[in-house]
């Protein structure tokens, strides 16, 4: 179901994609995780940035990859997570190996404070976006990376997903909201 035009997760500059499924529900059971995986929507083959959700109660497990309300996978059994993970060619960003908290630049407009930025451009997630080129992206929302807090844009054309600096604002990268 892998739809060539849309970039892997190896693809996205400083950023390593794995598909090692065991080593995904083991990271997920601490913290959610980003990644890309394959789904079919109108007979369209296609690709979905989304999180991955665990949950425990007592004995039960539940792992989840979801996105924007849609849950593409929940399940109850690390065994299930996996084959399903294998079944949406779900890739996942491994963190950094030795990772620390972000420092923010001092002209970071987060200051260090992601949830501040992540209230203030929440609204526009999934608003789309031209560049400078005229090529239309849809902002995904704030990444933190290894070293500091980005904004994400998907190109509607396909290819590697756009992280920019959260030092300054979405506009001062060349990239203006398209009027819905």
């Amino acid at each position: 179901m892998t739809n060539p035009t849309i970039a892997l997760a190896y693809d996205l500059p400083d950023y390593r994609g794995s598909k090692d499924y065991a080593r995904l529900a083991a990271l997920a059971r601490r913290s959610s995780v980003v990644c890309i995986l394959d789904y079919r929507v109108r007979d369209i083959d296609t690709r979905d940035v989304a999180r991955t959700q665990y949950m425990s109660k007592g004995y039960q497990e539940c792992w989840s990859v979801c996105s924007r309300g849609t849950s593409y996978i929940t399940v109850f059994s690390q065994a299930d997570f996996i084959s399903l993970c294998e079944h949406y060619n779900l890739e996942f960003f491994e963190p950094p190996a030795a990772h620390q908290p972000a420092e923010a630049d001092d002209g970071c407009i987060c200051k260090g404070n992601w949830r501040a930025i992540v209230k203030e451009v929440e609204p526009l997630i999934n608003k789309k976006f031209r560049d400078s080129d005229g090529k239309e992206h849809i902002f995904f929302g704030v990444v933190h990376g290894s070293d500091d807090y980005y904004y994400g844009m998907y190109p509607l054309d396909g290819g590697s997903a756009v992280l920019l600096s959260c030092v300054g604002s979405i506009a001062g990268f060349g990239y203006e909201l398209v009027e819905s």
